[in-house]
């Protein structure tokens, strides 16, 4: 396991403590994307639910230090999203 994924880990273990709406899981990571499974009892608005992956990208760039984007959002069950961030190393 890397530095870089051990900053993810922390990362979502930071975001899954601060929220009991959601919960993200690591799927995987490439070379300038993660993929995380959130899933949980979403404020369904548009805007609500954007705001769960918007806060975990936060907390990916505070971890990795690089600036992080959602690139998409699928919905992979009722209560369950795929979410790719896109990281741009510096």
């Amino acid at each position: 396991m890397s530095l870089e994924d051990i900053a993810i880990l922390k990362a979502i273990k930071e975001f899954n403590g601060k929220t009991s709406n959601a919960i993200a899981r690591f799927v995987r990571r490439s070379e300038d994307f993660i993929h995380i499974e959130m899933s949980g009892t979403f404020c369904y608005s548009l805007v609500g639910i954007c705001d769960y992956f918007d806060d975990l990208a936060f907390k990916l760039e505070a971890a990795l230090g690089s600036k992080i984007e959602v690139v998409s959002a699928d919905r992979i069950a009722v209560n369950s999203y795929l979410v790719v961030y896109r990281v741009y190393r510096p």
